[in-house]
């Protein structure tokens, strides 16, 4: 018996998650900040803008998936001896990486590390662009680094890496930005500490948009290695391979 990692089923039961996750957040926000109903254990537990709770895991396990996918790609690539299993292989560390990173934020301690270095202080007007300033350098140099391999892909292939990397890019980097902006012209400038009654709704909404272009986008480039792994081997096996054809990955 083989059990196949279908590509279109998996992404589909990982869509219907992530749009029960969207919809709770922007239901919430428009529940507080609309109607006046809110309730702070909900609220945190569905906030995609909040840290430790069940967007955070999912988002996470997305980019663990991939980064396991990636892995698998690397060590075929590897055993039929394709020179591009290096690119594969940073790839899956890189997504490694960003999986912990988005469950423990390591991309804050950049703030520290800036502070240490240039004498700022916590609540600075800074702080909400350093991270996204850095990694918006490290997105650059490995965009730089990979475009020649991406256009090399098979047409669909190296259309969806694009589209999953517009959506990923874009909300990380681009909505944080404006959201960092909004953030300079607003509640958190006139104190530190973060008073729910301070908050408006347009601030969750920008965030809220944010996390779901990311997770969208890590959920589109988790199609594209399940197809490009059905076109390379015939699909992926978790159980044994099957009894024909050359390559059935498991």
């Amino acid at each position: 018996m083989n059990i196949r990692i279908d590509a279109k089923v998996t992404t589909a039961f990982l869509f219907g998650i992530l749009a029960l996750l969207v919809f709770g957040h922007f239901f919430s926000v428009i529940m507080a900040f609309r109607f006046g109903y809110h309730n702070d254990v909900i609220f945190d537990y569905i906030n995609l803008d909040d840290e430790e709770n069940l967007s955070t895991f999912f988002s996470a396990s997305m980019l663990l998936f991939s980064s396991i996918l990636l892995f698998v790609i690397f060590a075929f690539h590897r055993q039929d001896k394709n020179g591009e299993y290096k690119y594969w292989l940073a790839l899956a560390l890189l997504f490694l990486f960003l999986a912990i990173d988005e469950s423990s934020k390591v991309h804050e301690k950049v703030i520290d590390v800036y502070w240490a270095l240039f004498g700022q202080h916590e609540n600075s007007k800074a702080d909400n662009y350093i991270w996204v300033i850095a990694y918006g350098g490290f997105a650059l140099v490995i965009a730089a680094v990979y475009l020649r391999f991406v256009l090399s892909q098979p047409r669909k292939t190296c259309l969806l890496i694009f589209i999953a990397a517009a959506l990923y890019v874009g909300g990380a980097l681009g909505m944080e930005v404006l959201g960092a902006l909004y953030v300079d012209q607003s509640y958190f400038r006139e104190s530190a500490t973060y008073d729910f009654s301070r908050f408006n709704g347009k601030y969750f909404l920008i965030s809220g948009t944010e996390e779901s272009m990311e997770m969208l986008g890590v959920l589109t480039f988790i199609y594209t290695l399940l197809a490009y792994i059905e076109t390379k081997w015939r699909g992926l096996y978790i159980i044994n391979r099957p009894s024909s054809g050359k390559a059935s990955p498991s």
